[in-house]
């Protein structure tokens, strides 16, 4: 390890060797090592906890060690950077196999960039779309950008990162020809987040039905985000939750992703190869170092790789297509009871009928950062279980126990439901696109009464119902709850008036056409 007071001679020891101060420490947890040391190693997707206990070389030759995420994580690393200006060199070692796909990639791409390129005044680094937390000082950042060096060692193992020493060039980098003096520990105010009080609701039992993937977990933020209580975290931040919130998806092979909104795409990592090589490492029994768990390694790998349970499930369902047993878990109570990060997909259950269903439930569930992902992976378990039986690929739920999203997403998350769905709302009910699961529903006119009839999407004539006024027969639709979604009460509702004006003014009436009376039209 390099000796700080040989790299730097205007700092004596005793500045040298000091307590390492850290930004929220208790929600970005990071291990600490040598106070004395000028290194930090930043893990991408790689748990430090684990690597530690692997190799604990690594407290001797590092100050801290954490891991970046995403590029929300790169303001946090600027702001312990600022604490901590013995730091002069940041390791980064993404040597994940998460950390090398598209959606892992967005963190120390952003990382890099910020190194490469710099911050626009705006706080937007140069290149890329993600901004940095407006209340740290740009001239601070620009500093550390000069000041630290950002070294990628993700080619190496970890045992060669241990013994790896600075060349020379390296050594003078950190010592000379920098753009700015010394650097001294800054701290800036925690980033500010939306508060806005909720809407008062249930707060447990929702149920969200769509057709597309996408559809489904954007009607789950607009919920947490309108509806979701503030609530704290063990990790010392906030975040916006609604309990028991059941999403169901109707057609598990729409990949549709969501339209423009490019810096989140970006920044999430979303396109279409992403999520499928995402998806693929559902079913990867391979737990690689560094990685507490996978869901491949949990479900296709159970115990060590002694239990495949998705090729059991698939035995089950062969043998008996009628079974309930064709279940499979990541839990495993041995290693969890204890762990720090226990695996928040819990339980999943294959249902058969002319297709595959697949049921999910999260113990736990971060909806803006990781719902979509996971959403897109189970679609992709139901597609390879229904490939071994030889049926379509059918529905997907998932049980979120916990949906929340955490308090730095919540701006993201605003915008996004501002532009797709705000932005994107159709005020008219289209029987051929907003399907109801429950039925169609009839109107007309006929002795002198008004009839309504729930009608299958068969033809068959499922309840029946006359009346003299539009308010018996929506009451009696609602009271039985024959419809499914809100939009069509609405729309019946306002047939149902329709036709009740109509009989009252003798005029004629059809369905879903305006009525007319005496020069008004009411449609």
């Amino acid at each position: 390890m390099i000796d700080c007071a040989q790299t730097d001679g205007v700092e004596d020891h005793d500045t040298r060797v000091r307590s390492i101060e850290l930004y929220l420490p208790e929600k970005y947890q990071v291990i600490l090592g040598n106070p004395a040391s000028c290194l930090a190693l930043c893990t991408c997707w790689s748990d430090p906890k684990i690597l530690v206990k692997t190799y604990p070389g690594l407290l001797e030759k590092f100050s801290v060690i954490g891991s970046l995420y995403s590029p929300g994580g790169v303001s946090i690393l600027l702001r312990n950077l600022a604490l901590n200006p013995q730091i002069q060199q940041v390791l980064v070692w993404a040597n994940s196999p998460l950390s090398k796909t598209a959606i892992g990639k967005t963190g120390s791409t952003a990382l890099f960039s910020l190194f490469e390129k710099g911050i626009e005044d705006d706080f937007t680094i140069r290149g890329k779309s993600t901004q940095i937390h407006h209340q740290i000082d740009l001239e601070t950042a620009r500093r550390i950008v000069e000041d630290v060096m950002l070294k990628d060692v993700s080619l190496l193992t970890v045992s060669e990162i241990i013994s790896l020493n600075l060349v020379q060039e390296d050594v003078s980098r950190l010592t000379s020809q920098r753009a700015f003096p010394r650097r001294f520990s800054q701290s800036f105010p925690i980033a500010q987040r939306e508060t806005s009080a909720p809407f008062p609701s249930e707060r447990q039992g929702w149920v969200i039905h769509t057709k597309k993937v996408v559809d489904a977990w954007l009607g789950v933020v607009e919920r947490i985000m309108r509806y979701g209580h503030v609530e704290p975290t063990q990790y010392g931040s906030q975040q916006k939750a609604l309990r028991t919130m059941q999403w169901v998806i109707e057609n598990t092979q729409d990949f549709t992703l969501p339209q423009g909104l490019s810096p989140l795409r970006e920044k999430l990592g979303l396109s279409k190869g992403s999520l499928e090589e995402y998806s693929s490492y559902f079913l990867d029994p391979v737990v690689h170092a560094g990685i507490s768990y996978t869901y491949g390694g949990r479900l296709c790998g159970y115990r060590h790789g002694t239990l495949n349970q998705i090729d059991e499930i698939i035995r089950k369902l062969k043998q008996d297509p009628h079974t309930r047993r064709a279940v499979a878990v990541t839990l495993d109570p041995e290693l969890d009871a204890t762990s720090t990060s226990p695996p928040c997909l819990n339980h999943l259950q294959v249902v058969v009928d002319s297709k595959v269903h697949l049921i999910a439930l999260f113990r736990s569930h971060d909806i803006f950062k990781a719902g979509l992902m996971n959403a897109f992976g189970l679609c992709g378990v139901v597609r390879y279980i229904a490939e071994q039986l030889g049926k379509e690929m059918g529905s997907l739920t998932i049980i979120s126990n916990i949906a929340h999203i955490y308090e730095e997403d919540w701006i993201d998350a605003s915008q996004l439901v501002a532009c797709q769905v705000e932005g994107m709302l159709v005020t008219r009910f289209n029987e051929h696109t907003d399907i109801d699961q429950r039925g169609l529903v009839r109107i007309g006119i006929e002795g002198g009464k008004l009839h309504l009839s729930l009608v299958s999407y068969q033809g068959e004539e499922l309840w029946y119902f006359v009346g003299t006024s539009a308010r018996e027969l929506v009451m009696n639709l609602a009271k039985r709850n024959l419809l499914s979604r809100a939009d069509h009460y609405c729309d019946i509702t306002l047939e149902a008036v329709k036709a009740e004006l109509a009989l009252k003014a003798g005029v004629e009436y059809v369905q879903d056409r305006p009525v007319r009376i005496e020069g008004i039209v009411v449609s």
